[in-house]
């Protein structure tokens, strides 16, 4: 008879053998956000497969059993990336091996570095896209009430992701029951932790702003737009932001962060941008990028992102934007400053 898959759900139920109330599990249990649960039962469960295969109990192996489990990973053509994460699951599920958790054991680090040696993380675009290139199109896109669902949609949560430079989980968080509309501001607050939330820190808020400079890429005027467009499509209590683009109004869902990001990347797509470089989570970095490059303050442009350390920024989101104009690199180191004899 095969086991069930391990999970993170597990814990609870061992939790609870050993005699810890139900609201102590409750609390120990949400330490880890929903995400990271559902991708650590990804890897238990490839670790339940792998334990009855070899004979290994799943929750005491030895620190051999856990090498090994991921050099069989590693074989099966999975990224460092992704076996790190199953060492993190490993490290919430297995017992202490030699004292220490999975995670921090000298071994399982020194063979999880020699595997980082062997396949080492692909390098991201050294560059940014253009945000104005995606800004000119969305000015095509207007007046609002014009626009069919579908190009609102696309517009708004554009207009959204570069005012705030959010990821899409922050996005898919948004509430209409949580939205203020003020004179020339927009107030959205966040009514549970997101990934970037500090323990002991109050949840967010964001505003956003009515631009007039240039209302064609106003994200207030669209948000307002966008929310009187769908408030006789809110149907069945459906209090999240934003709803599916189906054809017919009586046909509306909440979307996932999925089809968020297939809408950003849908609009790059049409902005000239090349698919397949950049996700939608790229906003995010052209954003701060065009912001850096502006001579915006640092303190401003890392509370905006909600980085406390200007070395995240630096490391994994500051890029030169990608321009098809002007001298490159090359270009500028083989021009000659002075007259040739």
């Amino acid at each position: 008879m095969v086991p069930k898959p391990c999970c993170m759900a597990d814990l609870a139920t061992a939790l609870r053998a050993q005699g810890l109330p139900e609201d102590s599990i409750a609390l120990y249990m949400s330490s880890w956000k929903g995400g990271t649960t559902k991708q650590y039962d990804v890897y238990l469960e490839k670790w339940t497969r792998y334990c009855v295969e070899q004979k290994v109990h799943p929750a005491k192996p030895s620190i051999f059993d856990v090498m090994k489990f991921c050099t069989h990973l590693y074989n099966q053509n999975l990224s460092y990336s992704a076996i790190n994460t199953a060492r993190s699951a490993l490290s919430a599920y297995v017992h202490k091996i030699d004292g220490v958790t999975i995670g921090k054991h000298s071994d399982i680090c020194r063979h999880l570095r020699g595997i980082s040696v062997k396949r080492p993380s692909m390098g991201k675009p050294s560059h940014t896209w253009d945000a104005d290139n995606v800004l000119s199109l969305l000015k095509t896109w207007h007046p609002l009430e014009t626009l069919d669902f579908k190009r609102l949609t696309f517009k708004t949560i554009m207009l959204l992701a570069l005012a705030t430079a959010q990821r899409m989980q922050t996005l898919h968080a948004f509430n209409v029951n949580r939205i203020e509309f003020c004179n020339d501001e927009i107030i959205l607050f966040i009514d549970k932790p997101l990934k970037h939330t500090k323990e002991g820190r109050p949840l967010d808020v964001f505003h956003v702003y009515k631009y007039n400079a240039e209302k064609r890429v106003c994200p207030f005027r669209a948000l307002r737009a966008y929310m009187d467009r769908t408030k006789p499509m809110r149907k069945d209590k459906l209090n999240k932001l934003w709803l599916s683009i189906a054809k017919k109004d009586d046909a509306k869902t909440e979307v996932t962060t999925q089809t968020m990001a297939h809408w950003i990347k849908a609009t790059l797509t049409k902005a000239g941008i090349t698919p397949g470089i950049y996700t939608a989570h790229s906003t995010r970095g052209a954003a701060t990028s065009k912001a850096h490059w502006a001579a915006l303050p640092a303190e401003t442009i890392l509370r905006q992102a909600r980085w406390t350390n200007a070395a995240t920024f630096a490391r994994f989101y500051k890029r030169p934007i990608l321009q098809k104009d002007g001298p490159s690199f090359q270009d500028t180191v083989l021009t000659t400053r002075y007259p040739t004899a």
